[in-house]
């Protein structure tokens, strides 16, 4: 897999992940409350993730809540307004 494709994946991911949680990246991006350079790094931040798999099976089954393994998750959460988890 390319550098570029592998960006690509996890940037799908991540996105299906905050969207499946609630947070609209996109919206977020628009209105600044999260900024680009925050966004590619947490782009990156998942291309470090030692379990994508288990991360597109998790979305693929249409569970909710974010794995504890997700290297976004607090992000994530931060953005949904949640509390951040004690995984």
């Amino acid at each position: 897999m390319s550098n570029t494709q592998r960006l690509e994946k996890h940037e799908k991911l991540m996105r299906q992940m905050a969207a499946a949680n609630g947070v609209d990246l996109e919206m977020e991006l628009q209105t600044g409350n999260f900024g680009q350079d925050d966004y590619w790094k947490s782009v990156l931040a998942c291309t470090g993730c030692t379990d994508p798999t288990s991360c597109e099976k998790h979305l693929r089954d249409g569970r909710s809540g974010i794995p504890a393994f997700c290297r976004n998750g607090d992000t994530i959460r931060h953005l949904s307004g949640a509390t951040p988890s004690s995984d």
